[in-house]
């Protein structure tokens, strides 16, 4: 099975302006709010086992992730907000 699409690298790098407003904007988030990003994003924790980890219910965690992200959209400006391209081989 051949996965290769592109023969070009994705370049996964963040310009310096963009990651120091990402930083500004998650200063402005709630406690729990950074936390649930952080497990979700950074450790690429499934919600099941967010939800686990602050016992909460599943449907509180996607519900705050979702939420969250929406209040991050507008303090990011004009960086991009939309989600990666999904290849399915």
């Amino acid at each position: 099975m051949n996965l290769a699409h592109n023969s070009e690298p994705i370049n996964f790098a963040v310009p310096m302006n963009a990651r120091s407003q990402l930083h500004a904007a998650l200063k402005e988030l709630r406690p729990l709010q950074r936390i649930v990003l952080h497990l979700r994003f950074w450790e690429n924790r499934e919600i099941a086992e967010i939800a686990r980890l602050t016992r909460m219910r599943w449907s509180d965690i996607d519900h705050l992730i979702e939420s969250t992200l929406t209040e991050l959209r507008p303090m990011l400006g004009k960086a991009e907000t939309k989600r990666p391209e999904t290849y399915v081989a």
